[in-house]
């Protein structure tokens, strides 16, 4: 790479088509400012890379994820931001990025070639959060912390795909917990001892996942039971309990893990978990659901995410659940995204997908219903439907 740049991102309080501020750092360094204050500083890395951002007076985070920059003039001299994808963000003009849905805009920029991976609201910049291990309701659990200033935090519950475990996606664990969500991801049953380090084969899946004879409401009923009692712990551990709003729960699942989240959100009623705030659905696993499955009781806003290339849980099968469903509703279709797609071993969609999660979850927890525009990222191929 030519000589690392400056690289700034900062969150300033300016109406539409106002200038940016000066360029803070040079030298490889940089300072994220926002609000007369420093909220970190930025090493240069290689491309690409993910950039964390927290700026304005609305403390609102969100990812950019860069891909390039390209040399050219900008608004405030520099060079402007040729590709990424932002999660909240709302255009891109002249090299600036514009923040969406507070008065606090993001201003990025670049005065060379290079990118920068940060976390705005930490020292360590570009670390991600490790994930504590323990043993909650007899489950092994995973457990993300955020890092930022104490208080109670939306509580996310994530459920692995078959064959997986509570590892397999930890670029989506780290970027909800980097964003001030808590969360957990238990071990199932059905977990692969070869989880996180390879994808699962045949023999690493249940024998029973495409007998259909076996769909109906009790297939795999087990894996509602644990994030049951999941919550139920962590609402109840001394650890844990005093940093969880328990108003504010989300359940994420990819794969058989979808399936586990949509059927708790109510499409089998016998499962039905009180109290969440939204599902986000990852390539779920909706083929049991023909046997009786009751999408139209779902009553909280889902975001469904698929794939284009994905053979096993084909968007075809998925879009009667999104069409079906009793609640406010969005999905995302991933031009050559496979089945594996939302995993640690498959990184081409990371960001893209990362960042709508991010996005989509911000919006309801905030209260409001999440839009298509808010979930677009800017110049990107997929384009998100809401109903």
């Amino acid at each position: 790479m030519s000589d690392p740049g400056a690289f700034a991102a900062a969150g300033a309080e300016e109406e539409e088509g106002g200038e940016p501020p000066p360029l803070a750092g040079a030298g490889g360094v940089v300072s994220i400012m926002g609000e007369g204050r420093a909220f970190g500083t930025v090493a240069v890395m290689s491309l690409p890379a993910r950039l964390r951002f927290w700026g304005g007076a609305s403390g609102r985070k969100g990812t950019v994820g860069v891909k390039q920059f390209t040399s050219g003039p900008a608004n405030s001299g520099g060079c402007c931001l040729a590709a990424g994808v932002a999660s909240t963000m709302q255009r891109s003009r002249g090299g600036r990025l514009v923040h969406k849905k507070s008065l606090a805009r993001l201003v990025v920029w670049t005065t060379a070639l290079g990118a920068a991976l940060a976390t705005a609201d930490r020292a360590n910049a570009g670390a991600m959060i490790e994930p504590e291990v323990v043993s909650l309701a007899g489950l092994d659990v995973a457990v993300w912390q955020p890092t930022g200033s104490p208080g109670l935090y939306p509580l996310v519950l994530f459920s692995h795909g078959a064959g997986g475990c509570k590892t397999q996606s930890t670029y989506l664990m780290d970027a909800l917990a980097q964003d001030g969500m808590l969360v957990a991801a238990p071990d199932h049953s059905d977990k692969s001892g070869n989880c996180p380090g390879r994808l699962p084969n045949p023999d690493d899946l249940p024998s029973d996942l495409l007998d259909h004879r076996k769909w109906g409401s009790s297939f795999h009923d087990d894996r509602g039971d644990d994030l049951q009692r999941l919550r139920a712990a962590l609402e109840t551990d001394p650890a844990y309990s005093g940093l969880i709003d328990t108003t504010r729960v989300a359940l994420v699942g990819h794969s058989l893990g979808g399936y586990t989240a949509l059927a708790l959100a109510g499409v089998w009623p016998s499962w039905k978990m009180d109290a969440i705030t939204a599902v986000v659905a990852l390539a779920p696993y909706s083929q049991p659901f023909v046997r009786g499955g009751m999408p139209s009781e779902i009553e909280v806003p889902v975001l469904f995410q698929v794939g284009s290339e994905d053979e096993l849980t084909p968007e075809e099968v998925v879009r009667p659940i999104f069409a079906a469903s009793g609640a406010p509703a969005c999905i995302i279709s991933y031009p050559g995204a496979d089945h594996f797609s939302w995993t640690d071993l498959q990184r081409d969609f990371h960001d893209v997908t990362a960042a709508a999660v991010t996005a989509f979850l911000d919006e309801v927890f905030a209260g409001r219903t999440a839009t298509e525009a808010v979930l677009a990222a800017p110049g990107a191929e997929e384009k998100p439907e809401c109903k």
